[in-house]
């Protein structure tokens, strides 16, 4: 009965459960649709979406085949000065005024650099305005390129006027001249100074001057010993009968000497002892080196990790000593205070204990004229001029092979020089390739002009007509001779029996 009591009481209980996983499963699916649907809709506009930019980009292309630019400067239907660059723009164009000239593009005027200061002369130089550029030429005293101006050394070119006893000063643009010393003179002339007689020599007063070219020498008196400038007594010192002591100095005096100790020794000067600097404190040894005594003096030497003269010691620089390691040779070597470091040097590229060339000409990082050869070199580049320029190589002009006479063209011929190069043409009257021409024959090729009664000479690029035996004229135009006189007979003969004449007789009889 108890079993019975308990499944009835249960049986509610699962029911409930059954209906809310029905109600749940019910409602996962109505989601499921709905999250369906969306996507779909989604992916419709997304379709629909993507047809309309085909659409668009389609409609935009045919638009961009139907109009184009017009390049004005192509075309050359600008308006720009011919001293201006024309630049294409879209729809338009716009002008710019080359380097050297000033103004809107469509008006340039030459810039006057040396007027504007806009110039590179040097201080020392004229500048010259030219159209569109300037030129610089270094002023009377200095030799340059104008950019650059050196003074002239009149002194060490021989270009001056100074006397041979005269000292040539040079000056900046110019040079003075001074007098020898012993002469006088504004310096292109110069005479001798006699010092004894103005007494502006040297000589002790115990010698006698005398003049020289120039100079003059003394001699001391009788009784005194020296040079001359300097006279002294004959004395205890220099007779070696004093008591100094080997390390003290022989003073004489009037009549008898005195000793003192030389330096690094103490003494009253017959008897002198070492002075010790180094424990002294007198000595002038650098902080960085050690101090040794010697007898009388001492010397410095630096402490390990420096140099000098040990009474200046500086730190050992690697790099000026050649003990640095491993900087690359196209590499700074920089001293540091106990070290050093490496920086590759301008034209190289590297982490400075190894370098590599930069190819200036292969990275467009050089300035050679686009008429010229860009050639690399260790570490920097050279430009040269390409065939039919000259110049610099950084700017080439074209070369007139016509007026320079560097041209092949035939004597005969007319040379025409074009950008970088010429072409020749044979001139009239000759025919060839322009470098080698020959003598046409109007002669023989029947273009002449002479008259049938006239002889036809070729000459050197040319012909002359000659008429012929009996005519006469300028050999274009020829006409007969006739004698002095000319007689005519005439006979007629008539028939009896005709009305009409049977035959007329001419006799002509030249004289």
């Amino acid at each position: 009965m108890e079993k019975t009591s308990d499944a009835t009481l249960e049986s509610p209980s699962r029911g409930n459960d059954r209906r809310i996983l029905i109600i749940l499963s019910v409602f996962i699916c109505f989601v499921a649709v709905v999250i369906l649907v969306v996507a779909a809709i989604m992916l419709s506009l997304i379709i629909s979406r993507i047809d309309n930019d085909n659409d668009d980009d389609a409609k935009v292309s045919e638009l961009d085949a139907a109009v184009q630019d017009i390049n004005e400067c192509m075309t050359n239907v600008h308006n720009c000065d011919v001293n201006a660059f024309c630049n294409n723009t879209e729809g338009s164009y716009n002008c710019t005024c080359i380097s050297g000239y000033t103004g809107n593009g469509t008006s340039c005027t030459d810039i006057n650099e040396c007027t504007a200061i806009a110039h590179n002369c040097h201080v020392n130089a004229f500048c010259n305005n030219t159209e569109g550029s300037h030129n610089c030429t270094c002023s009377p005293g200095y030799t340059g390129n104008g950019t650059s101006c050196r003074d002239i050394n009149e002194c060490t070119a021989i270009a001056h006027n100074c006397d041979v006893n005269a000292f040539c000063n040079n000056t900046d643009g110019s040079h003075n001249c001074t007098c020898s010393s012993g002469y006088t003179g504004n310096g292109t002339s110069c005479t001798d100074i006699n010092e004894c007689t103005t007494n502006v020599h040297n000589c002790d007063a115990n010698a006698f001057c005398n003049n020289t070219d120039g100079s003059h020498n003394c001699t001391c008196s009788s009784g005194y010993t020296g040079n001359g400038t300097s006279c002294r007594d004959i004395n205890e010192c220099m007779t070696n009968v004093h008591n100094c002591d080997v390390n003290a100095f022989c003073n004489d005096t009037d009549g008898s000497y005195n000793c003192t100790c030389i330096s690094g020794f103490t003494g009253n000067g017959t008897s002198c002892t070492d002075i010790n600097e180094c424990t002294t404190i007198a000595h002038n040894c650098d902080v960085n080196a050690f101090c040794n005594n010697t007898d009388g003096s001492y010397n410095c030497t630096c402490s390990p990790g420096y140099t000098g003269n040990g009474t200046s010691c500086r730190d050992i620089n690697e790099c000026t000593t050649i003990a640095h390691n491993n900087c690359d040779v196209n590499a700074f070597c920089n001293n540091t205070d106990g070290s050093y470091n490496c920086t590759c040097s301008s034209g190289y590229t590297g982490n400075g204990t190894s370098c590599t060339d930069i190819n200036e000409c292969t990275t467009i990082a050089h300035n050679c004229d686009v008429n010229a050869f860009c050639n690399n070199t260790d570490g920097s580049y050279n430009c040269t001029c390409s065939s039919g320029y000259t110049g610099n190589g950084t700017s080439c002009r074209d070369i007139n092979e016509c007026t320079t006479i560097a041209h092949n063209c035939d004597v005969n011929a007319f040379c025409n020089n074009t950008d970088g190069s010429y072409n020749c043409t044979c001139s009239s009257g000759y025919t060839g390739n322009g470098t080698s021409c020959t003598d046409i024959n109007e002669c023989t090729t029947n273009v002449h002009n002479c008259d049938v009664n006239a002889f036809c000479n070729n000459t050197d690029g040319s012909h002359n007509c000659t008429c012929s035996s009996g005519y006469t004229g300028n050999g274009t135009s020829c006409r007969g001779k006739l004698s002095s006189q000319m007689h005519f007979r005439a006979g007629l003969y008539h028939h009896t029996d005709c009305s009409i004449f049977k035959a007329w007789k001419l006799w002509l009889i030249f004289v």
